[in-house]
């Protein structure tokens, strides 16, 4: 009743400033948007404020390019300049821009932009900021993706030709009483074009980003994509795309990404297969610099040990490690430069290549599949790391297995393929 007003009040400071399990997440700093009275978009303004000083807020999050070009950036000699003063619209490259334009219209005041809200220049906080990428983006309300961009001075709205991404309809008489059969045409590996090979969804960082966000809306160079989880949607699309499309008469899927959610229900089959295609496409994705193969992924890595309640070991999962040890190189490899640790050898992490696991890792093994049994067994493997995360900054590692050992040799045929005898 209103007569215990004080009381709830009471009940809710309590919860929201001491009670860690009920707390919601805001990141360190955030960018606020700051819009004159009923201005036009381009008078927009916005400052670096921290999460200390506003509070608990729903905000969103920008995936990016940083490209080439230099713009202004979080640093020691910025950091007070930008908390201090309100500053323009122009002042931003045209990706941020465009960011800002977009969580406005999305009804939001604040947006986590990487570059101005983690400071560059310290390594001490890029290294705890970074370490938190799983909690920024699993509580973003969206993910606002400036796919089509290679730069940040592009922006995350393009020029387009309507004619590349419409329908032709076709309607046929198919049915036994006669009724007709709506079917549409158009170009499906549009999207596995500007979507998949896009410049943005190529770069390592962002995939944690796209995989742990709840929602992401995505500005491709043709039209927009919508992902949330129960929703898949783009431009030709608007309602919802179909899981019935084909090529050629065959299936044909698009905006697939691994279940990696709070309300995800998965079993251990499920892991298994959600991270064999984790590691499949994040080791084939670029990184300005490969000393960050581990950080980068950590997010996705810390919420995929959780869901089985499992042990990570620097790109694997301890539960059913015997299949996880078989994974290969596609293609050529490079090891770190001589005195540089990023793995132990025995996980893909230690090299930088396109990597796959064995096929026998994303199945449940039983006692009737005997040829699918694993004739190893792991006696002892750990991964040591300078962060209490333990899922970055690795030190050493140790394993030890028991099982058969056979004498192999190989060699390399005329068409590059390796041989084997045993």
């Amino acid at each position: 009743t209103s007569s215990t007003t004080e009381l709830w009040r009471y009940w809710y400071r309590r919860c929201t400033q001491s009670h860690e399990t009920c707390r919601a997440f805001t990141p360190a700093r955030l960018i606020e948007i700051l819009a004159p009275e009923g201005g036009p978009q381009v008078n927009l303004q916005w400052r670096v404020v921290l999460q200390s000083d506003i509070g608990h807020v729903p905000y969103v999050t920008l995936s990016h390019c940083w490209g080439s070009s230099r713009h202004i950036s979080l640093t020691e000699k910025t950091y007070a300049k930008l908390q201090s003063r309100t500053w323009e619209f122009s002042n931003l490259p045209k990706t941020y821009q465009d960011s800002l334009v977009v969580a406005q219209a999305l009804g939001f005041k604040y947006i986590w932009i990487d570059s101005l809200c983690i400071i560059q220049d310290n390594e001490e906080d890029w290294l705890s900021q970074s370490a938190l990428m799983e909690r920024v983006y699993q509580n973003s309300a969206c993910n606002i993706a400036a796919t089509w961009a290679d730069d940040s001075q592009k922006g995350c709205f393009s020029k387009r030709d309507p004619a590349i991404s419409s329908l032709a309809t076709i309607t046929t008489c198919k049915t036994a009483d006669g009724r007709p059969i709506e079917f549409q045409l158009g170009d499906v590996e549009l999207t596995e074009r500007e979507f998949d090979e896009a410049p943005l969804n190529s770069r390592a960082w962002v995939l944690q980003e796209r995989y742990l966000s709840r929602r992401q809306i995505s500005f491709a160079k043709s039209q927009v994509y919508w992902e949330c989880h129960e929703l898949r949607a783009l431009e030709q699309f608007p309602a919802r795309l179909s899981g019935e499309m084909y090529i050629g008469g065959n299936p044909y899927t698009v905006l697939t990404k691994p279940t990696f959610h709070p309300e995800a229900v998965m079993d251990e089959g499920d892991i298994r297969q959600e991270w064999s295609d984790v590691v499949d496409t994040y080791s084939g994705m670029k990184l300005t610099k490969l000393s960050d193969r581990a950080i980068a992924l950590s997010g996705v890595a810390g919420y995929a040990r959780s869901l089985n309640n499992d042990e990570y070991l620097a790109g694997l999962l301890r539960k059913s490690l015997e299949q996880q040890l078989c994974w290969y190189a596609e293609w050529g490899y490079l090891l770190p430069p001589s005195g540089e640790y990023r793995a132990p050898s025995w996980s893909w992490l230690s090299i930088a290549s396109k990597v796959s696991c064995d096929d026998f890792y994303n199945f449940q093994l039983t006692s009737q599949l005997t040829w699918g049994k694993s004739c190893a067994e792991v006696i002892h493997a750990s991964v040591h790391s300078r962060h209490p995360s333990k899922l970055h900054s690795f030190v050493s590692g140790e394993l030890v297995l028991r099982g058969i050992l056979l004498s192999c040799s190989g060699s390399r045929s005329d068409d590059l393929s390796w041989q084997f005898r045993f």
